[in-house]
């Protein structure tokens, strides 16, 4: 078993690409050098799910390849503007999420309170159009109630963050 958790992490690592500070999208077209140009941050595809994936080994797996990849994928994650959606899967609800835990569990502090700035940012983003935006190119009044694209994994997340007594489990980590 452990040979094929490193198999799997050897394959992951071959796909991050220091320049992007980020690992190669697989889905997408390659350029006419055959190199793929296209990353990704997401809890589906990118540094946020390498960085989940990464935080969730560290009890098993605390080393220090797996720190410099969730150290790479805040700071990646930090780099950037929020998402244009806000759900956990693709969005910002999901970076978020990650940043939280990675400050939790790495105790940084600094990740923390970088985390509240940018659920502060998606909270006055909100405000504005009294909704959540679930799809990029519907209105932000399209609702939809499931847990990983719409409001329950919001709420639910919202929820966990803002009662860490209740010890709710993190849903991204399979917790």
């Amino acid at each position: 078993m452990a040979f094929l958790c490193k198999s799997g992490l050897d394959y992951e690592r071959a796909l991050f690409v220091p320049e992007a500070g980020n690992w190669s999208d697989l889905r997408a077209e390659l350029n006419l050098t055959g190199q793929q140009v296209a990353f990704a941050n997401q809890w589906c595809h990118g540094a946020t799910g390498i960085g989940f994936s990464r935080l969730g080994m560290l009890d098993v797996f605390d080393t220090p390849e797996n720190r410099q990849e969730i150290a790479a994928a805040v700071l990646l994650t930090l780099s950037q503007v929020l998402p244009p959606v806000d759900h956990l899967c693709c969005g910002s609800a999901g970076q978020i999420s990650f940043l939280f835990e990675a400050a939790r569990r790495l105790d940084r502090p600094d990740w923390k309170q970088a985390a509240r700035q940018r659920l502060a940012a998606l909270r006055d983003r909100a405000g504005q159009t009294c909704s959540y935006t679930l799809y990029p190119k519907l209105p932000p009044t399209v609702i939809n109630p499931g847990f990983m694209q719409g409001y329950a994994g919001i709420g639910y997340e919202w929820h966990r963050l803002a009662n860490p007594g209740l010890n709710l489990p993190n849903c991204l980590l399979f917790d």
